[in-house]
């Protein structure tokens, strides 16, 4: 209809200025329109009960896995955390090693950063959303950043809805753990998936976020897990060497950690070109790796899904990443 009505005005002898009215009117309505859905519309946790639980069971869960997970004595600010997404229990003791490290009282903002691996995406999406649900209440959305990313580089970022955003895990996952850290604290949520995107378009994005990259009151979280070996994932390649299988698997990860913690993205774009290694959560890890560049990072924790040693088995790897800057 607004293709009509610019055809009509532009092609019109006279400029017919009730058509111009009526075309800005339905473009400003359009806005606003737009910018209320976004302001109400809530983002389900749907993969509550299935890949996390909820109430008592959760906050037990919560509560040894944090009582367990180690204290780095680095004085330097976090930054960004690399986490998995995986069902909590296999893999929240892990997690909570880069969680734990993270003050709320330094922090208003958090960006998560995660894969998508149900959406055939050439993009990043922002859910069209205000709020995100979490077993500890919702989570509100900073509503503000999203339609400034959304309206400045449109070619990056696009708009999903609810329901089709609903069906990606990679950013839920970290909803509850991270509202279980801040408790009280307020903060605000940027949840961002990437698509299958170029090398290129993962430096326009970072450029894209540089501007909260250097707020030091804003943390990026990163979803990845890391190694997803055997045949059921197309993917059963072993570094040269003797040992057994989880052990060669376990050194394929370290190497990619090693390249991460160099701040080189092209190092860690090579390893993977090379090995080919199935890190779920490698661009959104390359668009941290732009961000920030030289940085300290430390991986406090790994673990396997389990200790193969068959080349009929199948295993998922998970890293606690934690990056100061």
């Amino acid at each position: 209809m607004w293709i009509a009505f610019a055809i009509d005005v532009v092609y019109s002898e006279k400029v017919n200025t009730e058509k111009v009215t009526q075309f800005c009117e339905k473009i400003y309505h359009s806005i606003i329109m737009n910018s209320i859905f976004l302001a109400n519309a809530i983002l389900h946790a749907s993969h509550m009960g299935t890949w996390y639980p909820a109430g008592n069971q959760l906050t037990t869960m919560f509560d040894k896995a944090y009582s367990a997970a180690s204290v780095s004595s680095s004085q330097k600010l976090v930054r960004a955390i690399i986490v998995p997404h995986a069902g909590y229990s296999f893999c929240i003791r892990t997690s909570m090693n880069a969680f734990k490290s993270i003050d709320p009282s330094l922090y208003d903002r958090v960006f998560v950063l995660g894969p998508s691996h149900q959406i055939p995406i050439r993009y990043c999406t922002i859910a069209d959303a205000s709020s995100a649900e979490s077993p500890y209440g919702d989570i509100p959305f900073d509503v503000e950043v999203a339609e400034h990313l959304l309206n400045k580089f449109p070619s990056l970022f696009k708009k999903l809805d609810c329901r089709t955003a609903e069906i990606e895990h990679s950013l839920e996952i970290e909803f509850p753990i991270l509202k279980y850290i801040f408790r009280e604290k307020p903060f605000t949520l940027v949840p961002i998936m990437v698509g299958s995107i170029s090398y290129k378009m993962c430096e326009k994005v970072a450029e894209a976020l540089s501007e909260y990259a250097s707020d030091p009151r804003t943390l990026f979280v990163i979803s990845s897990d890391f190694c997803h070996w055997g045949a059921r994932f197309g993917y059963q390649y072993l570094p040269e060497g003797d040992g057994k299988i989880y052990q060669k698997i376990t050194q394929l990860d370290k190497e990619a950690a090693d390249m991460i913690a160099t701040g080189d993205s092209l190092k860690f774009k090579s390893y993977i070109d090379k090995t080919q290694n199935t890190i779920c959560g490698r661009l959104p890890i390359m668009i941290m790796m732009h961000m920030f560049g030289e940085m300290e990072a430390e991986f406090p924790a790994y673990s396997l899904s389990e200790n193969i040693t068959s080349k009929y088995d199948s295993s998922v790897s998970y890293f606690a990443g934690v990056i100061r800057a």
